[in-house]
């Protein structure tokens, strides 16, 4: 007689199988969505829903409608410039329907979005008139760095609108504009022969000009807050702020006719999305709940960012990196150092140190070069390399 024997046997092999794809991405795009686009997204994926009706935000509503009758609407760019451009004595031959034209050619920044080239084709000149007509159109317009063709140009037409040519500033931007782009402060004093002093006088000048004079007239977005961090008697208390968050509320009379088929694809909906915002307000009080835990002495005091990554919280909370990325990036919440993005309670620990956060040692940069200090006497007194501290310096340089 055969004997036949038992067990388990584990074997690797390839198989495929349909996910629920739309399902994973709806739950995904609400999860992310900013709160003052919620309600309006509810309504776009409940319309003509007879099962529910949706609450809009309590506090949010009498706000909005107060600033629609009280506060003026913001100037735009367009409007701002076009009137310069009419009275701008460089196109008065050109004719009004030039001014059109210039605005369409300008992007957010207030930069050009075309070459010397097509400008010039445009005016009907050629490219050393029309070079002239935009020098000239740029020192009339205000503020100053409209109509630049880049960055240096922008820069540039700042320090000529207050008389800084040949000023060791401007020749940074036109002799060391190379070495800059690289970091290498040292090399561009020694390539322009500048002391430590001046050099570090024309950079603060640079930093003292506007690298984009279109965003002042951008179009400002409302933030609304969805967490609220408050002291309490032994921590943080957290909390969503209901009242700037709308709210699903099933219609009690239509609820007998549930189980009618011309009527359930529109229950299943309504089941869904109630349950997919649910899904929403649970994620981000969870992960409000885990940052209050871990830094609370930054959110409650005076204290930096403690080190903390995402696959930390991610692991905690059982939930993927990239879900935590998502949902800490469209989160705003109320603390007692002000509004923050959940976001930037994140801040990965330096290897040399993995008890400081780089978010805690670019504080520290920054309150030691406002005070003249070196990058070697900062990483001294904090205990790390010189290169870790020259390196988080210039980030921090470039991003001011």
């Amino acid at each position: 007689m055969a004997w036949i024997e038992s067990g388990l046997n584990l074997q690797p092999r390839l198989e495929t199988r349909l996910l629920p794809l739309p399902k994973i991405l709806a739950g995904l795009e609400l999860l992310t969505l900013p709160a003052e686009r919620l309600e309006e997204d509810l309504r776009r994926r409940l319309a003509d829903n007879p099962f529910c009706r949706i609450l809009p935000p309590t506090r949010a509503a009498p706000l909005e409608a107060s600033w629609e009758e009280h506060v003026e609407a913001p100037t735009t760019m367009d409007d701002h410039l076009r009137p310069q451009l009419w009275l701008c004595p460089s196109l008065a031959t050109l004719g009004r329907t030039v001014t059109e034209g210039l605005l369409e050619r300008l992007d957010s920044r207030g930069y050009l979005n075309v070459g010397l080239g097509e400008l010039a084709a445009f005016l009907g000149q050629d490219e050393k008139e029309a070079g002239e007509t935009l020098t000239a159109l740029q020192d009339w317009i205000d503020p100053p760095g409209f109509f630049a063709l880049d960055l240096v140009d922008c820069l540039s037409i700042q320090l000529r609108r207050r008389h800084r040519e040949g000023s060791v500033a401007w020749r940074l931007l036109s002799e060391g504009r190379a070495l800059l782009e690289k970091g290498t402060t040292g090399q561009v004093a020694s390539a322009l022969a500048l002391s430590h002093s001046a050099l570090s006088s024309a950079l603060e000048e640079l930093r003292r000009l506007d690298p984009h004079p279109g965003r002042a007239f951008a179009p400002c977005r409302p933030l609304v807050a969805e967490i609220a961090f408050k002291k309490g008697g032994r921590g943080l208390i957290v909390s969503l702020i209901e009242g700037n968050l709308p709210r699903l509320v099933a219609d009690e009379t239509m609820l007998p006719w549930r189980a009618e088929k011309s009527l359930s694809q529109a229950w299943r909906g309504f089941q869904e999305t109630a349950k997919l915002l649910a899904r929403r307000y649970r994620t981000k009080l969870r992960l409000a709940l885990f940052l209050a835990s871990r830094q609370e002495g930054y959110l409650s005091g005076p204290a930096f960012p403690a080190p903390l990554v995402l696959d930390e919280a991610a692991s905690d909370l059982g939930l993927h990196s990239s879900t935590i990325h998502r949902a800490a990036r469209s989160t705003w919440a109320l603390s007692p150092r002000g509004t923050i993005c959940l976001d930037h309670l994140f801040s990965r620990p330096l290897q040399a140190r993995p008890d400081l956060s780089v978010a805690a040692l670019r504080s520290h940069l920054a309150r030691g070069l406002e005070e003249g200090k070196s990058y070697a006497a900062v990483a001294r007194e904090l205990g790390i390399p010189r290169r870790t501290a020259a390196w988080h310096g210039k980030r921090l340089m470039k991003k001011r």
